[in-house]
């Protein structure tokens, strides 16, 4: 895995500020939704890259996982999916501390039989 230097300029409140008593508020309801919200990041924005390859402990790649960066206390995360070699890359907002996860989940089929072949 590589992780590019980390230097922030400070945290982003919506909509582009960076005191967060200039920021506003968005508020939605349970079962509504905001059309045409437009967040970005400044130009100026430091962004790193974060790449590597998940592997088993056998060393098999682990392909199509979820790979997270997440930031609990900042509210912030970013996910991607590892290809089939279990490659991976995220671009993450410079500055802020987080964890690293993985998960890669297994769904296992059902099986079904006509009622006829059902023991009674």
């Amino acid at each position: 895995m590589s992780i590019g230097p980390l230097k922030s300029q400070s945290t982003l409140y919506y909509p582009g500020v960076r005191v967060r008593e200039r920021a506003s508020k968005v508020s939605i309801k349970a079962g509504n939704y905001i059309e045409h919200l437009d967040v970005r990041l400044p130009s100026v924005e430091q962004r790193y890259r974060i790449s590597g390859k998940l592997q088993f402990a056998d060393h098999s790649p682990g392909a199509r996982a979820t790979v997270t960066f997440e930031s609990l206390e900042r509210g912030y995360f970013e996910s991607t999916e590892t290809g089939s070699d279990g490659s991976f890359g995220l671009t993450v907002i410079a500055g802020i501390e987080g964890q690293l996860n993985a998960q890669r989940v297994v769904l296992e089929p059902i099986l079904r039989y006509p009622r006829a072949l059902l023991p009674d």
